[in-house]
Parts: C-alpha cells; sequence; structure tokens
C-alpha cells in the first residue's frame, strides 16, 4: 500500500513538473508555482486515497505514505528549480517586430545583444588559423549561425543543438555575470571592495555549473581565469572576511579574459565614465593584474560608457579610451593609437565599397591579414587594439563590424564581442533578427537591459 501512494505522489509531481516544464518553455510566469502545487496535490492525493479506501486508518501507514510523496516532491521541486537556473540560457526569442524602446535602453540591449552574437560566430572561426581557411570553410564568409557545420554543433549542450540555439563563449558568460553583480551592487549601496568581492564570489559559484556556465569546456574558459578562480575557491571564509581578499596578485596575466567581460561597468556607469574605468580596473585583479590589463579594462569601460552617452564622435572617444590606457600602461595606448591610424587607412581603401565586396580584393584582404596579424587579440591590449580599429572603421555598421572580426586569425570571439558591446552602445543598431532570436540567453539578456535602464 505504502509503495501505491508513493507511485499517487510521484504521479501528480511528473504531472507537474511536466505542465510546468511545457508552461515554462512558453515562458509562463506563473508555471513554477503550478509544479510546487502540483507536488503539493501529490502529497495530499495520495493519503486522502489511503484514508478513503480504508474505513479503519493505518495512520503509521498513511504517515510513511506522506514521507514518500513528501520525497519525490521535493525532487520535482528540485528538479525544477534547476530547470529554472538554466533556462534563462536557453530560451529563444518568439519571431515578432522589435518592441519600441527608449533610446538608451535600445542601446544596452544593442550592446548585449552584439556582443553576444558576435561572440558566438567568433566561437566557431576562433581555431581556424586563417582568414583564407575561415572563407574556404564558409564560402562568402560567416554571416549567420545558419552557415554553422554539423561540427559547430558537436560539443555543446543537447538542448542548443535540438533548439539551434547558438552558444558564447566565456567572453559573454562572465560579462552577464559582471553586469548582474553591478545591477545588484547598484541597488544595495555596495562599494567598491564588497562589489568585487560578490563578483568574485559569482565567478567561483559559476565555475561549478559544468553544463552551463562560463568555464564549460564548450566555452573555451581562459587560463588565467581558471588558475584565479581555483586560488578563489580555495579561501576559506576567515580570509574571505579580510579587505581586497578578491585579488589574486596575478601580476603577470595579461590576457584579454578581463577586457573581454568589462564593457558592462560603461552600460551601469554610463553617466560617470571615470567610475565605469576606476571600477572596471579593480575588477580585471581578481583574475588579471598585468597594467596592459587594467590598462584595456580602462579603456573599454570608459569607451563603452561614452559611447552610450553619445555626446562625442566615435574619434573622439577612441582618443578619450587611449588617453584612459595610458595612465596604466602606455604600450598599451601606443597599440591602440596605431590602430586608429590603420582604420584610417583601411576607411581610404574601401571608399564606397561594401566591406564583403571588399574581402574579395587582394588590397583590402591583405591589409586585413596585417592589422590582425599584428593584433590577434589573445593579449589584452591587443584585444582593446583590434576593437579600436572596428570601432573606428565602423561606428554605426554592427554587420560589417562582425563580418570583419569574425574573420581574423587569432581571437575572433573576444574581438567580435569587444567591438560588437561598443558599437552596439554607440549605435543602438541590433544584429540580424534572426541571430537575436536564436542566440543563448536572449530573453536574460533583454531582462539584463531593463534591469540597467531601471537603476540608471
Amino acid at each position: 500500500m505504502v509503495k501505491r501512494h508513493i507511485l499517487i505522489g510521484l504521479t501528480f509531481c511528473m504531472a507537474g513538473g511536466g505542465l510546468s516544464a511545457s508552461d515554462r518553455t512558453q515562458k509562463t510566469p506563473s508555471s513554477f508555482t503550478a509544479g510546487k502545487a502540483f507536488g503539493a496535490l501529490g502529497f495530499a492525493g495520495a493519503a486522502a486515497y489511503y484514508v478513503y479506501s480504508h474505513p479503519v486508518v493505518q495512520w503509521d501507514t498513511v504517515g510513511l505514505g506522506m514521507l514518500g510523496t513528501a520525497a519525490v516532491s521535493y525532487l520535482g521541486y528540485k528538479l525544477l528549480n534547476r530547470q529554472k537556473e538554466v533556462e534563462k540560457r536557453l530560451i529563444a526569442e518568439k519571431p515578432g517586430r522589435e518592441p519600441v524602446l527608449p533610446a538608451y535602453q535600445q542601446k544596452i540591449m544593442s550592446a548585449l545583444f552584439s556582443s553576444a552574437i558576435g561572440d558566438a560566430l567568433g566561437r566557431v572561426t576562433e581555431f581556424i588559423k586563417s582568414p583564407e581557411a575561415q572563407f574556404e570553410r564558409y564560402p562568402g564568409g560567416l554571416t549567420s549561425f545558419d552557415k554553422f557545420h554539423p561540427g559547430d554543433w558537436q560539443g555543446i549542450p543537447r538542448e542548443f543543438r535540438q533548439k539551434r540555439i547558438a552558444p558564447y563563449t566565456d567572453d559573454t558568460a562572465m560579462a552577464l555575470l559582471v553586469a548582474q553583480v553591478l545591477i545588484d551592487s547598484q541597488r544595495n549601496n555596495w562599494d567598491r571592495d564588497s562589489t568585487m568581492g560578490h563578483m568574485a564570489e559569482a565567478f567561483i559559484k559559476d565555475l561549478d555549473n559544468a553544463d552551463y556556465g562560463w568555464a564549460a569546456g564548450y566555452r573555451a574558459p581562459g587560463n588565467a581565469c581558471l588558475a584565479a578562480a581555483h586560488v578563489l575557491q580555495g579561501k576559506k571564509a576567515a580570509e574571505k572576511s579580510r579587505a581586497r581578499w578578491w585579488d589574486v596578485k596575478a601580476l603577470s596575466a595579461g590576457g584579454c579574459g578581463s577586457v573581454m567581460r568589462a564593457f558592462p561597468f560603461g552600460l551601469v556607469f554610463s553617466e560617470d565614465p571615470q567610475k565605469a574605468k576606476l571600477w572596471a580596473v579593480e575588477h580585471s585583479k581578481i583574475t588579471h593584474g598585468a597594467p596592459s590589463a587594467l590598462a584595456a579594462c580602462a579603456a573599454m569601460a570608459l569607451g563603452t560608457a561614452e559611447a552610450l552617452r553619445g555626446e562625442k564622435d566615435p574619434r573622439s572617444i577612441v582618443n578619450l579610451m587611449i588617453e584612459a590606457a595610458k595612465e596604466y600602461d602606455t604600450v598599451t595606448a601606443q597599440k591602440m593609437s596605431k590602430a586608429l591610424s590603420y582604420a584610417s587607412q583601411a576607411q581610404d581603401i574601401l571608399g564606397r565599397t561594401s566591406v564583403r565586396e571588399a574581402f574579395l580584393t587582394k588590397e583590402f584582404f591583405d591589409f586585413h591579414k596585417k592589422v590582425f596579424n599584428e593584433f590577434q587579440g589573445w593579449s589584452g591590449q591587443d584585444a582593446i587594439a583590434a576593437t579600436v580599429y572596428v570601432f573606428a572603421l565602423f561606428p554605426k555598421d554592427i554587420d560589417s563590424a562582425l563580418y570583419v572580426s569574425v574573420h581574423t586569425p587569432g581571437d575572433s570571439d573576444s574581438i567580435a564581442a569587444m567591438s560588437g558591446a561598443l558599437i552596439g552602445a554607440y549605435s543602438g543598431i541590433m544584429p540580424d533578427n534572426k541571430m537575436v532570436q536564436s542566440i543563448e540567453g536572449a530573453s536574460y539578456m533583454r531582462e539584463i537591459a531593463q534591469r540597467i535602464s531601471d537603476i540608471r
């Protein structure tokens, strides 16, 4: 009899879980509550059935039955809670017209989506070591997720493959963690040190999410980020009570792992670009403490803030970015200045020719290879220099910007992600709508954009 009660409870829980999963896929807000209600119904239903079917009730047996159904209900609850955590990454956008948004929110939205889409496109070209090989694999260039090869969908979560949702890399995964912590910081009035502590905790917590976290294998996480996160993970509670416990003193780490996630500081602190710069520099020290990494973060955060404000032209914004970088590392500033000069030369070569047509010409193709062989993007200073080049060349043309960024011989995903963020913040222009609908975490990014707008 006890088994029957547990089976009845399990039936109710499975029904609730199934309905909840179905409803949540359709983004029904009350579905999770409905799932818990069905679990409770299973709990009560089993007991009621036993009492009804037995005139003389054996209460010890009823108790065992109720405990069984309670256990099953709890398991159902935990499964649904896990589903709630991952669905922010899986829900795709429904086709339809883009809503009309305030200009400020539209630019935040564009920065987030342009960065994530560039990241997702660059994920599959990053380790193809030459533009020639990239164009051979993707004739005409990689312009959408529809051009992904079957192999590009391998090694990622099954849900992504089934729904043809394009995953982003550690760049976007960590940038979204940064954005959420900054939102929480503003809401709770955390100071800078406390905010950095919460950011480090967010990196540590997501490290253990083997399926969808920033350190999942298919996201190709950077070595410096992984090393720092493991150091932080090993710190005890007493150590975390000390000021600046989150600074791992990685003074030789100068890769692009911190600048790739720095643009949210510019989105959240657009009204105070200097604050965006200073806080982004501090956040870099969680994983990357080299002066070149700090300089890159300073430039990216300040540039994003100025782009979002929309009060200056692109060249003026770049000059401010160069000055910000110079405070921390002169070599990084010099590379950015050279990239700005390259952008002027590229514009002369392009003239009125579209970038896709220009790639068919030897002159532009050779110049493109020259620029990105020099600024491959693996280091923070080269990543920010490459971003300056793309932004100065295409400040209001996100499609051309992503096309150029993705077809590079180095860290294509980071270059595309950073360029997309800066150009999106400046122009407010969204990428191709079909990719907007099928990028990982589309609904969650809309929520983040709304939350940033709300705390402005």
